[in-house]
């Protein structure tokens, strides 16, 4: 997905089955409306997480 605002996806579970995780900078109606509610067949979750970046390597 090449969304503005999404830094994330993952498989995840939604009522004990399986679905996909969009996370996304900050949760919008303008970002959420962009992102479909479900993908093949399996539900589309939201989740705001914010920023995310890669810690460096311990002892770098």
């Amino acid at each position: 997905m090449q969304i503005p605002g999404v830094v994330g996806v993952a498989q995840g579970l939604q009522d004990e089955r399986p679905c996909i995780v969009v996370y996304v900078k900050e949760k919008t109606d303008a970002v959420s409306a962009q992102i479909p509610k479900t993908l093949n067949g399996y539900p589309v979750q939201i989740i705001e997480s914010g920023e995310l970046r890669a810690l460096p390597k311990p002892g770098l």
